[in-house]
């Protein structure tokens, strides 16, 4: 670390660790476990619960926070990406973690790292593990970047992991098949260590890698399982049952609530109350996901950026009553399949809005137009050189009672949806605590 270092703020350290690696994203443990074995952090005497999956994952991590908080654990939880701050992918007992930390334990890592070049994430991801280290936890709560068996969170063994769904993602990195990509989430299991199954299909690959290695699998739909009543619903499994559950916020799926009551049941390591499970879903938020802003002209937002997670976003539009005009306002990552993502959204927009979005990793409205006349070539698309002059050429352009959707990456939605919409809520979960 250098004398100008020691000086630098957040900003100054975040595009500094841009800087560091020729790859953006460098699967593999051999890096960062070199760093981290310098600085002891390979291990913790605290329960981790580690959380993987295509889609749903931030539903998992929050529920999970929300629940053991409920439950009077102190919780740390590392999860990505941010849709504001880079400060709200590391909280403890729900609360983002400061400047001056985060800078702290960066300068930590950036000393303990010597010659090893790290990717933004990898660094991160050490930063969070040492900031953990040095605070009074009871439980770590830890959000896979990408992956799993080789993502830099994997590093530390879990004791109760979750894989919330398995669907086509990230080819180049984890495999063109659902089977490969599921068993790659899967290597975030270990032996005797409860791993719960979110999705509602088993690839036989990840059946075969839990026998093998004597992993206690627990299943959606066979282990566990939940049905809806009216304005509750119901939760059974590993001897277990709670009724009349309330529903958690409209953004947060049943499935996924159901596998996180799954983890809590499965594991020994921390014992969780049926009131903390139900306090949990109730004050349980989460930005981005299908996040309805009422008015005039109805805002939706939503962070989908995959096949999957657009066709949930283009049923739950199907379900919702409308008589007046849906308005899209798109930008996406090049990285991204953007034609299957659009796919099951063309018969519901009325207009497309399509903004650039900045940086290396950005597609340009251009490629956006190339992949929604792929995926319905009667489309018509208004391109613009960024997301904030999509949304408001299309809220001017809309009347009342037309909705604009607002989708593609949390790049995207994080540009548009002001944070102090959740300001009162996220101080409510910190309860006044300082980090």
């Amino acid at each position: 670390m250098t004398l100008a270092q020691s000086d630098w703020g957040l900003p100054q350290w975040l595009d500094y660790l841009t800087s560091l690696h020729p790859q953006t994203i460098d699967l593999g443990l051999s890096r960062i476990t070199q760093v981290a074995q310098t600085l002891n952090l390979t291990q913790t005497n605290l329960p981790v619960f580690t959380v993987a999956g295509t889609n749903g994952k931030g539903s998992c991590v929050a529920l999970l926070e929300s629940m053991l908080r409920a439950a009077g654990y102190s919780t740390g939880t590392y999860t990505s990406p941010h849709l504001w701050r880079f400060n709200e992918r590391i909280r403890i007992n729900g609360c983002e973690v400061d400047d001056d930390t985060l800078c702290e334990h960066l300068a930590i890592i950036e000393k303990a790292r010597g010659e090893i070049s790290l990717t933004f994430f990898e660094f991160t991801t050490l930063a969070a593990l040492s900031i953990f280290k040095h605070a009074p936890l009871d439980v770590l709560v830890l959000e896979v970047g990408l992956g799993g068996r080789l993502d830099a969170v994997n590093m530390l063994p879990a004791d109760c992991a979750i894989v919330s769904s398995v669907s086509i993602d990230h080819e180049e990195y984890l495999g063109n098949s659902r089977e490969q990509i599921a068993l790659e989430k899967a290597g975030i299991f270990r032996p005797t260590k409860p791993a719960i199954w979110g999705d509602t299909d088993l690839p036989h690959t990840v059946a075969d890698y839990a026998s093998k290695h004597e992993i206690p699998l627990h299943c959606q739909n066979d282990a566990f399982q939940y049905q809806v009543e009216g304005e509750s619903w119901h939760w059974q499994g590993m001897s277990k049952q709670y009724t009349a559950l309330p529903k958690p916020a409209p953004n947060i799926l049943l499935q996924n609530a159901a596998s996180v009551i799954a983890s809590l049941s499965s594991q020994t390591l921390l014992a969780v109350p049926e009131e903390a499970i139900r306090k949990g879903l109730q004050r349980c938020m989460l930005p981005g996901r299908y996040q309805v802003k009422a008015g005039s002209v109805t805002e939706i937002y939503d962070v989908a950026h995959n096949p999957a997670a657009t066709a949930l976003l283009a049923e739950r539009l199907h379900i919702e009553k409308h008589t007046g005009r849906t308005h899209a306002v798109l930008g996406m990552l090049k990285d991204k399949n953007i034609t299957a993502s659009l796919a099951p959204l063309v018969e519901m927009m009325d207009d497309w809005y399509l903004g650039s979005l900045p940086g290396p990793r950005g597609a340009s409205a251009a490629a956006l137009q190339q992949g929604l006349v792929a995926a319905d070539k009667s489309s018509q698309a208004t391109l613009f050189d960024n997301i904030t002059a999509a949304y408001k050429a299309a809220m001017q352009a809309a009347q009342t009672g037309d909705r604009v959707v607002i989708f593609g990456s949390f790049h995207t939605v994080g540009e548009v949806l002001s944070p102090g919409q959740q300001r009162h809520n996220h101080e409510a979960r910190c309860d006044g605590a300082t980090i």
